[in-house]
Formats: C-alpha cells, structure tokens, sequence
C-alpha cells in the first residue's frame, strides 16, 4: 500500500470487512433462527397429523366395535329376558321361594349390566357420527345412584364402600347416557385408586351439592394412592394413560362429554390423611322435570 495514500483509503477497507463479517454473523444466527422455528413447525405439523390419524383410526374402530358387539349385546339382553320369563312360570314350593328371588335378582342385574352395555353401544355409533347429544331434564342424584348400582358388584367384590351424600335431588339438561358413562368413568377410577390399598382405607364417597347460584357439583372422593405430579399433566391428555392396560382416552371423552353439556370437570388433590383425589363435575340447574 502506498505511503501517501490519504487514512481514510487505508482504513475504509477494513471496516467494511468487518462491517461484512458482522452481517455475516448476524445473517447465519437469522437463518439459525429460522431452520429452528421451520423444524418446529415440521414437529408440531408432524404430531397434529399423527394425531389425527390416530382419531381418525380410533373413530373408525369404535364404529366397527360397535356395529359387532351390537348384535351379541342383543342376544344377551333377549337370553337373560326369556330365562327370567320361564323362571317367573316355574312352580316353586315356599321353602325354595327365596332361592328363586335371588335368582331373579341376579338375573336383573346381569340384564341391567346387558341394557347399559346395549346404550353405551348406540350411543358410540352416534358419537362417531359426530351427532349432537340429547337435551332433556334429568335427576342427577338418580343419576348418580343407578350408576352406583351398576358397579355395586365390582366395589363389593374388590372390598371398596361406598357412601353417598346426597341429601336432595338436583336437576340438569342433559344426555342420560354420555352422563351417565362420565359418572361410571369417574367411580371406577375411584375404584381402581385404591388397588394394593390397606382395606381399612378404601372408601368412595358421593357428593352433591350447590354450586353457586346456577350449578350444581357431583364430586367424587377417592382415599386412594392418589396422582402424581408427572400424571397429573397428562390426566386428560388422550392417548396418555398411567395404567399398563389402559388406552388413555377415558378421561379425555368424559371432559368432551361434560364440555357439550356446557360443564366443567376438574380434580383436586386430597389433604393426607388418607390422601386421594376428588374429581369434581359441574353442571347447570334446571327445574325439576
């Protein structure tokens, strides 16, 4: 370089190199920045299509599962009517009446189990058909009391009472049948909480109670083992499930069943002692029906 040349001349060179070095930087860390939001985007798009396809699998295998057990469901429900049938023509002598009502009432309980199944059946197909659920005043305490009956059987048998608090009837609009699968959702939950549990802690416990001025709460208490802090993010997440057998969507339908009804469900955690958790369904007041 010349020895006479101005400054200026000799220095602008450089500090359009670094100048160019600078933008250069800046320019990689931009388009750093942009692979990283277009990867993510990529993820994201990746796991809503999984997603979807996996609803989708879930829609259509539902619909299957409830055109093939539709017809044996039937079958069951037409057997169990003509055994109770011929039962009720049977000449019984009076020391043997007794054994005959316990027949009856086990067979009343099977067709009630039977019926239940059948509406849970139909109620699916429309489900998948993405038709509207039934609007109509129900009592949720009756509710409440028949799904108890359902499973009366499992809770004796796994050795788990269940007591309820329901002093007076409330009534809410909504479909009998997604209602009631919510509510035997939530007690067998409750049930299985409490499996590996020393007997002398298992209980379930029923309430129902006003909520404010227009709604009325279903909770459902449970002394069981509880949830845990990484299961807790994931309780209504579908396709997430902490049971080794479970497929992780009983919970995320029944908030769909309760968000058509224009409700709420949520949990909250027990204070130890005995621990536990409550769910909690919220549903609007109507007039009695």
């Amino acid at each position: 370089m010349n020895a006479d040349e101005p400054i200026m001349s000799r220095t602008l060179p450089k500090a359009l190199s670094a100048d160019a070095r600078q933008a250069g930087t800046k320019n990689a860390a931009a388009a750093a920045d942009d692979i990283a939001l277009a990867l993510a985007r990529h993820l994201r798009d990746r796991e809503e299509l999984l997603f979807t396809s996996r609803s989708i699998s879930i829609g259509e295998m539902a619909s299957t599962l409830a055109h093939e057990i539709n017809q044996p469901v039937g079958t069951i429900v037409n057997v169990l009517r003509g055994v109770s049938a011929r039962l009720a023509r049977l000449p019984v002598a009076a020391e043997h009446q007794a054994q005959l009502d316990d027949l009856h009432q086990g067979l009343k309980l099977a067709l009630d189990q039977a019926q239940f199944a059948g509406r849970i059946v139909g109620r699916i197909r429309e489900f998948t058909q993405a038709r509207q659920p039934e609007h109509k005043p129900l009592d949720l305490r009756a509710l409440a009391l028949e799904c108890v009956a359902l499973l009366d059987w499992e809770f004796t048998r796994q050795g788990v009472p269940v007591a309820t608090e329901m002093p007076v009837p409330f009534w809410v609009v909504g479909d009998t049948v997604m209602l009631q699968q919510v509510v035997v959702n939530l007690l067998r939950n409750a049930l299985q909480a409490h499996r590996g549990l020393p007997a002398q802690q298992a209980q379930v416990v029923l309430r129902l109670q006003a909520l404010g001025e227009a709604e009325v709460e279903l909770a459902i208490v449970d002394q069981g083992c509880g949830i845990s802090g990484s299961a807790e993010g994931k309780l209504f997440v579908p396709f997430q499930s902490s049971k080794p057998d479970g497929m992780g969507i009983g919970l995320n339908i029944c908030r769909s069943f309760v968000e058509l009804h224009q409700g709420r469900l949520w949990f909250t955690h027990n204070p130890a002692p005995p621990g536990g958790c409550t769910f909690h369904l919220a549903l609007r007041t109507t007039a009695a029906g």
